[in-house]
């Protein structure tokens, strides 16, 4: 037992090191976060409102239809997602990192949603690139891994069997029980990933920036 809490506390130190080196930098980028916070916040407070998820029901997305039935839509690898982005304007869910960005700029993100919020996905992937490209220093982007329609009882499978081992972070919009929330909440801690869970009733663009700055601080190759 003793030797297990040792080397428990050896792991956890040489991690806790790792991340003190890349400090500096993390506080940088986590700076420009928080200013772009700031700027978001002064332009919601400018405009009095910001467009409600629900505006976005309806339009057309792509996505892929696995051998078992349920949409999905998963990105190639990394170094292959590198591809010049001229139009930001592209469907969200296909988005490609722009060619500019370093490949330790990127984070792969599994995003699953119920079947009712597709419209708070699509705001989700929109809100966060607004926010992560936003900075001319330190640009960085959201792959996305893989983006599924699953029911929120269907959530921890895929959490626990279908996710890369590069993979970030995991982000599920809709509603989740507390035993499911908890269950992905566990892997995702387990296997050094951020995780989110949003409905249309808690959605802020703050919980995407608390989340985005999470990230940084996780990188996988």
């Amino acid at each position: 037992m003793d030797d297990t809490k040792g080397k428990n506390a050896e792991e956890l130190l040489e991690s806790l090191n790792g991340l003190l080196e890349k400090m500096p930098s993390l506080i940088k980028r986590a700076e420009d976060l928080q200013i772009s916070r700031r700027e978001l916040e002064k332009e919601k407070a400018n405009s009095g409102h910001i467009q409600h998820p629900d505006a976005l029901i309806g339009k057309t997305v792509s996505i892929e239809q696995n051998s078992s039935g349920a949409d999905f839509y998963s990105s190639p690898m990394p170094a292959d997602s590198v591809q010049e982005d001229a139009d930001s304007n592209q469907d969200p869910l296909t988005r490609h990192a722009p060619k500019a960005i370093p490949q330790n700029h990127l984070r792969r993100v599994v995003f699953l949603y119920s079947e009712d919020c597709s419209g708070l996905l699509e705001s989700f992937l929109k809100d966060a690139d607004s926010v992560s490209l936003a900075s001319k220093e330190n640009p960085f982007f959201i792959t996305r891994a893989i983006v599924r329609k699953t029911a929120g009882k269907d959530a921890p499978a895929i959490a626990r069997n279908d996710v890369p081992s590069d993979v970030s972070g995991l982000v599920y919009l809709g509603q989740l029980s507390e035993d499911n929330e908890q269950a992905i909440y566990g892997i995702c801690r387990k296997e050094n990933m951020a995780f989110l869970h949003l409905e249309e009733s808690s959605y802020s663009r703050n919980a995407i920036l608390d989340f985005l700055i999470e990230l940084i601080a996780i990188e996988k190759v």
